[in-house]
């Protein structure tokens, strides 16, 4: 019954399955943080950066529930031509990214999840629902345009309560 890592690489792929499904991201789906810079011409990037892990209210009397959050972030280089267009083609993908979220809210019925927290019920509001955040980062000497997609995850089942 514990959630164990077999469960986090189920979910890992199916939302960067989800990503990569989109057409959005001609620089790539990545299932870590970049290490280094990617190159110049490839256009956005989608890779997954981290999760946070918490027990929600909902759980039963003798199992634990999570809320799973991860993070796909979305870059472009900042200095990408033409500068107009990379709001539009950054935001534009995480746009797609929450659609195809949206329209597979269970992730393909992996174990144990039971839906993405679209609305945030389970997370304290608007802050805990599915949502994005844009901003700027440097990798290698290169600054990149970005969003932050959060995606709030309730799975059943994670772990066994007991006195």
């Amino acid at each position: 019954m514990a959630f164990d890592n077999a469960d986090f690489i189920a979910i890992r792929a199916a939302v960067l399955d989800l990503a990569s499904g989109t057409g959005r991201f001609p620089g790539g789906v990545i299932d870590h943080e970049p290490m280094s810079a990617p190159t110049d011409a490839i256009g956005c990037v989608a890779a997954w950066v981290s999760m946070t892990m918490a027990p929600i209210r909902t759980s039963g009397l003798s199992s634990v529930d999570l809320r799973l959050e991860a993070i796909v972030r979305i870059m472009l280089n900042a200095h990408s031509e033409p500068y107009g267009l990379i709001d539009a083609e950054v935001f534009g993908a995480a746009s797609a990214l929450m659609e195809a979220l949206c329209g597979h809210f269970s992730l393909g019925k992996v174990s144990g999840v039971r839906q993405i927290d679209i609305f945030g019920s389970e997370g304290g509001g608007e802050g805990g629902a599915l949502r994005m955040e844009s901003g700027y980062i440097q990798i290698d000497q290169t600054k990149y345009r970005c969003v932050d997609v959060y995606i709030p995850i309730l799975i059943n089942n994670s772990y066994t309560q007991s006195e």
